[in-house]
């Protein structure tokens, strides 16, 4: 059944994520370190430590009381009636007093108790299903926070790369102006382009703490790690249609809005039988004081119902789960729609990022080297150098970012899906990350 497909799931992914932990000898929590931070290690503290999951158990146990309420039957009642008491001529004083003690019992009719209880297990299903999309998105969350800040780090060693080759070349053209070769122009346009470098470098130091907190808040604790361990690095097959189109029917959005289904069919069901009416049975002894007699009593009690008690009830109820149908058919189809559009994205980015590794990167580095060879022969300008460095930098950087855009949209169909994206390659919701 589709209801147990996510938990499973997710305790496939658990299990992968725990063996992955063993050979990190991380039993160590993240905020307990000041070294480097694993994926796994972030996804563990997150589950164990997140305040949006720390409910569950609350929800868990509130569920269990709404189930014992809902197998609560009708409760018998006693009852006391004198009768011929306190009147005038032969009913004066108690003498003729008549006095029944009886005892009742409402006997639902059309399965109201079964239903109730059909009721109460179907919303506590659907419960353990937000539960387990509420820890898929947390896993999300988390893993994309964690690419943010591999993404900050690729951008703060590509600009200490930057700094480090503008401060050669910088020292390259102040010797050639001590020479007399250049002219000091040449030194104050590098010297500004370093500046400009430095500047953005300490931007990227003050936008990688504030990630690092960002990471660390999703388990509720100040940040006791340095960096975090991996790099931007796309799997080497990519999904396909049909791939998207298979992951489809166990999406968690899609589980819970079955979940729901079968919450408002349960519904449905319980209002139609408060059409049936009940019946109230009662037994009780009746003693005479003026005879100094007793007899029993019986009775049978039932309304008179000319049309359904409940019939709007009903009918709500009914429309609502039609409702229900519905959007689950135009949510399955938003789904595919979604993931269609996220794969032409990743493809996009994908085919991007290879074009900038193996076409781009390899001319703009052979423009850079043969722009200084030019340069130290006085053939070109301090400008065109800057250029040619320029151009090997937006490309580098082109690259961090398109690798950037891919995983997070790859993580985002695994969220929808809850699925691995690639064939044979691990999701990236528990994977450990090689640098």
């Amino acid at each position: 059944m589709n209801t147990i497909r996510l938990p499973v799931r997710m305790a496939i992914l658990l299990s992968a994520l725990g063996l992955w932990l063993a050979p990190v000898g991380a039993q160590a929590r993240p905020d307990d370190t000041s070294g480097s931070l694993t994926l796994p290690q972030a996804l563990q503290q997150s589950l164990l430590h997140n305040p949006a999951l720390k409910r569950y158990p609350y929800d868990l146990r509130v569920t269990d009381a709404l189930s014992l309420q809902a197998g609560i039957r009708p409760t018998p009642q006693l009852g006391v009636k004198v009768e011929d008491l306190l009147g005038s001529g032969d009913l004066s004083g108690s003498q003729a007093m008549v006095t029944t003690l009886s005892l009742s019992q409402l006997v639902e009719l059309g399965d109201k108790r079964q239903r109730r209880l059909d009721l109460a297990l179907s919303q506590g299903g659907q419960q353990q299903l937000a539960f387990e999309q509420q820890k898929l998105e947390v896993l999300a969350d988390t893993t994309r926070l964690f690419y943010q800040q591999l993404r900050l780090q690729a951008l703060l060693d590509w600009s200490t790369q930057r700094i480090q080759r503008e401060q050669h070349a910088l020292d390259t053209i102040r010797q050639r102006a001590d020479a007399g070769a250049v002219m000091q122009a040449d030194v104050a346009k590098m010297a500004l382009r370093l500046s400009r470098s430095q500047t953005l470098n300490h931007k990227l130091e003050g936008e990688l703490r504030q990630a690092r907190r960002r990471l660390a808040s999703q388990w509720a604790a100040e940040p006791g790690f340095d960096q975090v361990t991996g790099a931007l690095r796309l799997p080497a097959t990519l999904p396909d249609s049909t791939h998207i189109l298979d992951a489809l029917a166990t999406a968690p959005a899609y589980l819970e809005q079955q979940g729901l289904t079968r919450v408002l069919q349960a519904k449905a069901r319980l209002e139609e039988a408060k059409n049936q009416y009940d019946l109230t049975l009662e037994a009780g002894v009746k003693h005479n004081a003026a005879l100094e007699d007793a007899a029993l009593t019986l009775s049978v009690s039932l309304p008179l119902t000319l049309t359904p008690p409940n019939q709007g009830g009903l009918l709500a109820a009914k429309e609502q789960a039609q409702w229900q149908l519905d959007r689950q058919a135009l949510l399955l189809t938003q789904l595919r729609l979604t993931l269609e559009e996220m794969l032409q994205g990743l493809t996009n980015n994908a085919e991007q990022a290879h074009r900038l590794k193996h076409q781009l990167l390899p001319q703009a580095q052979t423009l850079l080297d043969q722009s200084l060879t030019a340069y130290n022969a006085g053939r070109i300008s301090v400008l065109q150098l800057a250029d040619a460095q320029e151009e090997l930098f937006a490309v580098e950087r082109d690259l961090i970012e398109a690798r950037y855009a891919a995983l997070t949209q790859l993580l985002e169909m695994e969220r929808l899906t809850g699925r691995p994206m690639t064939p044979a390659h691990p999701s990236l919701l528990t994977q450990e990350i090689q640098p």
